[in-house]
């Protein structure tokens, strides 16, 4: 919704007649009081001060678990004691017929004032909870926010879109090992504040706000004495180190295969990294066991006796050759899964959110003042499941009941879950058997060909999938992790908020929409902070897109906002001080603003350490300072209504870590290939010519993204299918604007989708194109040799060509549509069929 300013009656005093048929309810505070008038669907408030300058009411309707699900806000000229405020018929408050009101005046001491309108507490039209707090600070008014549709924050009334920069202050950054005097350094931070502010800057965030409580406090001061409104980075506060097997499907991938020659000698090569423990499973057989013995192999040099290190390699080597004391290990070869800690930006969250939140115990002695507006990752510094945490399955007990309760809200029944995997019907009994489950993958073997094994780390048991397929496990845990680690962050939100209620941001990084930094349950996070780098690093409209359907599939209306822009995310800037041109600064702002961005900080100001990244102190680049400006004032910050954006569906992946020179994410650690060819987001549509409207982007995501303009839909394999195409089918019935890159897979049955295709393929050049029938009424949009391979069928368009030339993956990525296609699908009317 945009923000709207209420128009009020004003009056100098409440006759009776107006005042006839309220309802019986009335609640006042020191300074004002409150009635409903049923007729005329108002409050009426008298006794408000007739001194302020600034004289501003807020509303907010509330359920009865205490969640806003309307929001009005509206301001009165000074002087005038009594008003009438009617509640608009549109928008949220459309549904209200009664419940709890709650009326507050900003900017002063006084309470909040309740009032109960009698009738109907649950008409809210299906319109999600809307975050909010309030900011209680002694000797300090209350600070009240909430977070509009439209991905604003609103704060004391008023939209807040902050426009400034990160800022890493000299005095807290390093401070226990820089030896630098703590005066040189104050000096530096305030040379640094005087240039931005100098410039017209008067919002940051602080980033690396390490240092004593009474440094942090005397920061917190000056950015007061400043005026400058500012969000605080926390310090790290993760529990521990992200705990799970390692999982790989190839030897040269990191599949680890041990060979035991003489019994109880296993001799393999092990990463090097901190085991807690290792599964052996027997290759030839159905043997399991696990050696709970937990070897740090990061010091070899320290090694308990029952392993030897055959060869001593570089401390950069990743694995070590090794001799493993097994008593009564039978003969043969092994698979080994090891169980590491891994040092990545995730965390082990699951059952340590408590501990977190204690660890952040040291904002409560802060006083904070009026400038403080949000924080910023409470667990760690741009957190999440991606990179070096995908190929690993989590395996802790907290994690493992979390997933139990996760797969009992998806089945129902096991019975349920153990067609879904394809497992056997003795194979487990409970969602707490299927939660440990780890997967186990050869594919060099031919019993991965169309199978996955499922060992319990626990029961010691083995259990193959049925013929067919590998089945939805390895699907439901990608999805069941990050939905619960999702969970945790929530709980560590709520429980920071409980100390100081401010709204909490979680940056994300990721080029396509992830589960984790989509907010779960109402009270949880609030904001969703977009790290954009558009050289080098995420282009502006994919990595907008993907955080704006994040911030749409949340529980409650979340805030959109640019933590980190920047050139690029190198240190070196690519050879560029800060930004190349003002040309370059007003189209990313202006491109920013046009997705909908309520929040603009520039990377960075001051950075530490400062040699490392002075190719981008704009503090230091008055020219960047006027550029920056400039854009700001020629664009606005004023809140705009979300762009248009498609969704490619299922996600794709591309991520850059790799084991033994091979690519490795989430999907082929275990599975042949991911459910996608489709890599990353995709631009459908380019800006038009005038700059009057952005390009459309069809995001990667697996989440349902709301109201998407068009769906891109590929499918790699029938495995993929089978999880995604009821989805698939759901939309093609209901008219939705549908587009399918690529071919088929053999295997695949979609409904409303493979009826369309032939059995017969064409070569293009070096691409493969599958043959289309047409139909009555179809619109043919490519063909070779007179067989069509593109058409268009009501609100469905199908690209059923894989282009080679692509090297997304071996066998190539689905061709693009043509724009026009897609434009001429936008415009056309939704299908009749529903």
């Amino acid at each position: 919704m945009r923000y709207q300013r209420l128009s009020i009656i004003l009056l100098c005093c409440i006759s009776s007649s107006l005042l006839h048929g309220a309802a019986p309810d009335h609640s006042a505070s020191d300074t004002f009081r409150v009635r409903w008038q049923e007729q005329n669907k108002a409050i009426a408030v008298d006794g408000l001060s007739t001194t302020s300058q600034d004289t501003r009411l807020g509303m907010w309707w509330i359920d009865d678990k205490g969640l806003v699900r309307a929001a009005l806000d509206y301001e009165a000229p000074s002087g005038k004691p009594t008003a009438v405020i009617r509640l608009p018929t549109t928008g949220r408050w459309a549904a209200f017929a009664g419940g709890k009101l709650q009326v507050f005046e900003y900017s002063s001491t006084s309470a909040a004032v309740e009032l109960n309108v009698n009738g109907p507490r649950l008409a809210f039209n299906g319109a999600k909870p809307m975050s909010h707090g309030v900011v209680r600070q002694a000797g300090l008014p209350d600070s009240r926010w909430y977070v509009t549709d439209n991905h604003t924050l609103v704060w004391n009334g008023k939209p807040w879109i902050p426009y400034g920069g990160m800022f890493v202050s000299p005095v807290l950054f390093s401070y226990d090992t820089n030896q630098t005097p703590i005066a040189e350094r104050w000096k530096k931070h305030a040379e640094a504040l005087d240039q931005i502010q100098a410039a017209g800057f008067d919002e940051l965030y602080l980033n690396l706000t390490h240092g004593p409580v009474e440094v942090r406090q005397q920061v917190v001061d000056d950015l007061n004495r400043r005026g400058i409104r500012f969000g605080w980075q926390l310090p790290t506060a993760s529990a521990s180190p992200l705990q799970g097997f390692l999982l790989r499907r190839r030897v040269s991938q990191g599949l680890i295969i041990g060979t035991c020659d003489k019994v109880g000698e296993l001799k393999m090569r092990l990463p090097r990294e901190h085991l807690l423990s290792m599964v052996l499973v027997s290759v030839e057989g159905t043997s399991v066991r696990r050696l709970n013995d937990a070897i740090n192999l990061a010091d070899p040099n320290k090694q308990p006796g029952f392993i030897q290190i055959d060869e001593v390699t570089k401390a950069s080597d990743k694995t070590v050759a090794t001799t493993l004391t097994v008593d009564g290990l039978p003969t043969g070869n092994y698979y080994v899964i090891p169980q590491a800690e891994i040092k990545s930006h995730a965390s082990n969250l699951w059952g340590h959110e408590a501990e977190i939140v204690q660890r952040h115990g040291w904002i409560k002695s802060i006083k904070w003042g009026k400038g403080l507006r949000f924080f910023i990752d409470p667990v760690m510094n741009e957190e999440g499941l991606y990179n070096e945490a995908e190929p690993v399955r989590v395996w802790t007990d907290a994690f493992n009941n979390a997933y139990a309760k996760w797969l009992e809200r998806r089945y129902t029944s096991i019975a349920a879950l153990k067609t879904a995997w394809r497992l056997p019907d003795d194979s487990v009994e409970s969602f707490a058997d299927a939660s440990r489950l780890i997967p186990l993958r050869d594919s060099e073997a031919p019993w991965a060909a169309q199978a996955m094994r499922w060992i319990d780390p626990v029961s010691l048991r083995q259990t193959t999938t049925l013929p067919g397929g590998v089945g939805q496990g390895w699907f439901d845990y990608l999805d069941g992790v990050r939905d619960t680690y999702a969970d945790s962050r929530d709980m560590v939100t709520r429980g920071v908020k409980q100390i100081v209620e401010v709204p909490v941001v979680f940056k994300r990084v990721t080029p396509w929409v992830t589960r984790e930094v989509i907010n779960q349950t109402p009270g949880g996070f609030d904001g969703v902070g977009l790290e954009l780098y558009p050289i080098n690093g995420s282009p502006a409209g994919q990595g907008l897109g993907s955080g704006l359907a994040e911030a749409a599939l949340a529980s409650q209306t979340t805030w959109l906002i640019a933590t980190e822009i920047g050139y690029s995310p190198a240190t070196n800037n690519r050879g560029v001080r800060g930004f190349p041109d003002e040309k370059y600064v007003y189209n990313l702002v202006s491109t920013l603003s046009q997705f909908g961005v309520k929040g603009f900080m520039f990377f960075g100001w001051r950075l530490e350490p400062y040699d490392i990244w002075k190719p981008m102190q704009f503090h230091a680049m008055p020219d960047q300072l006027k550029w920056l400006r400039k854009a700001r004032d020629l664009v606005g910050t004023s809140a705009v209504d979300d762009v248009p954006v498609a969704q490619v569906f299922p996600e794709g992946q591309c991520w850059w870590f790799k084991s033994g020179g091979e690519s490795l994410n989430r999907y082929n650690a275990v599975l042949d290939d991911g459910p996608s060819a489709i890599r990353q987001s995709i631009e459908l549509c380019p800006a038009t010519a005038d700059g009057s409207a952005p390009p459309l982007w069809a995001i990667s995501s697996t989440p349902v993204i709301p109201n998407a303009a068009v769906r891109v839909v590929n499918l790699a394999n029938a495995d993929s299918a089978g999880r995604y195409g009821p989805q698939v089918t759901a939309w093609i019935r209901h008219g939705e604007k549908v587009i399918y890159l690529g071919t088929l897979p053999a295997g695949a049955k979609v409904d409303g989708l493979d009826q369309h295709f032939t059995a017969e393929h064409v070569k293009i050049g070096n691409d493969d194109a599958q043959v289309l029938h047409i139909d009555a009424g179809d619109q043919m949009l490519a063909e070779q040799n007179g067989k069509a391979w593109a058409k268009r069928t009501e609100n469905l368009i199908i690209v059923a060509r894989v282009t080679a030339t692509i090297p997304a993956k071996a066998d190539g990525a689905p061709a693009l549509p043509e724009p026009q296609w897609v434009r001429d699908l936008l415009n056309s009317s939704l299908s009749e069929k529903k």
